[in-house]
């Protein structure tokens, strides 16, 4: 038997009630040469325990997580998958049945590229269109934009020593992307929908991080990146004066355009260099 060219990895904490969801979802793939990895990840949900014991699906198989901690669930799953290129998945998530071709179809082609994602919507408590912006360097630095389910290369994944679990706040795919992009890995965006992420009471990405929480997420990230930073942005305290500059020389239309663009940035050095 061939070894498969993606492996699809699971962290599942408690999320027993939508596992196989996220399961079947994959299992619905218009591509074939894949493996699922699920990891639990010290669950204590009795419901979750026994569908875990009881998974029986094709390509599935379930290991229990050594160290406690999402990063760590993805990092054992990656160490023990076969893939060529690797899938994150949430255990309360979903993708669509084009989502893995069309990813693998791109890295194929494209050398350059090592993080491919696409567009994406909400469904859950919340529905709709999760209004992604557009890739660019400027705004990844800002703050996240790439939902934790891209696909990239597992080498990748060796070079930059895997997810960091130390990363405060859940930001660990942050870091992650950010890793891979000062490691010369290029970004692609596909153009449909291919990704569904559940909005729920327990949904980390729904909790806010404001204030205090925020400047410690910001300097960190910051201080793992420092030339990747200065690389993009060499003078960012003369970017936040031209934006107040802007404010006072154009009228309200043309500053509201300028700032849905700059905003992201700007608050990320606000923040870091504790700007009033």
């Amino acid at each position: 038997m061939n070894e498969p060219r993606l492996s699809v990895i699971i962290p599942c904490y408690n999320h027993g009630a939508y596992l196989e969801e996220a399961i079947n979802s994959v299992l619905a793939s218009d591509y074939s040469n894949y493996e699922i990895i699920v990891i639990n990840d010290f669950s204590t949900d009795e419901h979750t325990l026994k569908v875990l014991k009881n998974i029986n699906k094709p390509h599935t198989k379930i290991f229990d997580n050594a160290v406690k901690g999402v990063a760590n669930a993805r990092n054992m799953g990656i160490q023990k998958a076969n893939g060529t290129y690797i899938l994150p998945l949430d255990a309360d998530d979903k993708i669509s049945p084009k989502y893995i071709s069309e990813a693998v179809g791109i890295l194929d082609q494209n050398p350059h590229i090592g993080i491919v994602y696409c567009k994406a919507r909400l469904f859950g408590q919340k529905a709709g269109e999760w209004k992604l912006p557009q890739f660019s360097i400027e705004r990844i630095l800002a703050s996240n934009i790439i939902f934790c389910s891209a696909v990239f290369r597992k080498k990748d994944w060796q070079l930059v020593n895997g997810y960091k679990p130390d990363i405060p706040f859940g930001k660990e795919d942050w870091e992650f992307w950010l890793s891979l992009i000062e490691n010369g890995v290029g970004v692609h965006q596909l153009s449909d929908t291919h990704f569904y992420y559940r909005i729920n009471k327990i949904s980390r990405d729904t909790m806010s991080v404001e204030g205090d929480r925020r400047k410690i997420i910001n300097s960190y990230i910051y201080s793992l990146h420092k030339e990747l930073y200065t690389k993009h942005i060499p003078n960012p305290l003369q970017l936040y004066q031209e934006n107040i500059y802007l404010k006072t020389v154009l009228n309200r239309v043309e500053y509201r355009i300028l700032r849905k663009f700059l905003s992201p940035l700007l608050h990320f050095l606000k923040s870091l260099f504790k700007i009033q």
